[in-house]
């Protein structure tokens, strides 16, 4: 199954062969360090390849197997959650409270290294 056969499964409430992945689609995991120390990690040959609406590098949604590509931000989705609570605090169109880049980015550095190992065991596992 394909990632456009993949997500015309969920779509149609079937079981697709297994679940779509998604990574990068979140500015967190975008930027250009966290990117760069991810690709040396992960030993990937050759240049970036940043892709979509945040620049993700394609080699790395490539190693992963990502399923899905940004297109941007197409629209604002309505909601009674989002609301602005100060300079840095905000309350997105799903109702979670963001405290601003930094220190998502701080929390994501954290746990990277658990989720690579996690993706490596997965993919070896795979064959």
């Amino acid at each position: 199954m394909n990632s456009r056969e993949r997500f015309a499964a969920i779509m149609a409430h079937r079981q697709p062969d297994r679940v779509p992945l998604d990574i990068g689609a979140t500015y967190p995991m975008t930027g250009v360090r966290s990117q760069r120390e991810l690709a040396e990690f992960l030993g990937l040959p050759g240049k970036p390849r940043p892709v979509g609406a945040w620049g993700f590098d394609e080699r790395i949604m490539e190693w992963a197997e990502t399923d899905f590509r940004g297109v941007g931000r197409i629209v604002n989705l309505p909601s009674p959650h989002t609301k602005t609570i100060s300079a840095t605090k905000y309350v997105d169109c799903w109702g979670i409270q963001n405290h601003g880049t930094a220190i998502r980015l701080r929390a994501r550095r954290t746990n990277i290294a658990a989720n690579i190992n996690s993706c490596r065991t997965r993919r070896v596992n795979r064959g």
